[in-house]
């Protein structure tokens, strides 16, 4: 599994990346083997105005072809980051299993 974290508008942080590699790892841990790649991308959408502004959006790309898309807004990165990998715990799952299904 690839992660890539991208920053737009805002500086991502070691500490960050670290939190944000550490709760996708563990969301995803089990469903490693059908994950081929995550893009994360992190945005600070009102700049300095402040708000609930931070957006953290993840694009998964499966190894069965498929494609998932998770956006959440939240007024802390961090909590936005984990909020994005409990969603995609459950919504990779649900995608998985519909493919085993066929």
């Amino acid at each position: 599994m690839v992660l890539r974290i991208h920053g737009h508008h805002l500086e991502v942080s070691e500490a960050l990346d670290a939190h944000i590699t550490e709760r996708f790892k563990s969301a995803l841990d089990q469903l490693d083997h059908m994950v081929q790649e995550i893009t994360v991308r992190l945005e600070d959408v009102n700049g300095p105005k402040g708000g609930v502004d931070k957006r953290c959006h993840a694009t998964v790309y499966l190894r069965a072809g498929g494609t998932v898309v998770v956006d959440e807004v939240n007024s802390d990165m961090y909590a936005a980051a984990s909020l994005v990998a409990d969603r995609l715990k459950n919504v990779i799952g649900r995608k998985v299993q519909k493919i085993r299904e066929r």
